[in-house]
């Protein structure tokens, strides 16, 4: 997995979040969040107690998606 962001580094790497994801990506980041790249086309997203949750690097086009997505961080612990 390439990481794309974590706090113990304060690394980011040339992967681009893709535009859907600016706001959670940044909301995540700045409460503690790490969040990988994996090999299968996919973000995965480590809240700071451990808990994963994965997700389509893009979701899908008429928004139920991302809807979906937004509901599953929450559930996770992001704060929005």
């Amino acid at each position: 997995m390439r990481k794309v962001y974590s706090v113990m580094q304060g690394h980011v790497t040339r992967a681009k979040i893709p535009a859907d994801y600016k706001k959670l990506y940044n909301a995540a980041v700045k409460q503690g969040w790490e969040i990988y790249f994996t090999g299968s086309n996919h973000l995965r997203w480590i809240n700071p107690q451990g808990i994963s949750v994965f997700t389509p690097k893009s979701p899908s086009v008429n928004g139920t998606g991302l809807i979906r997505i937004i509901h599953k961080l929450k559930n996770a612990g992001l704060e929005i």
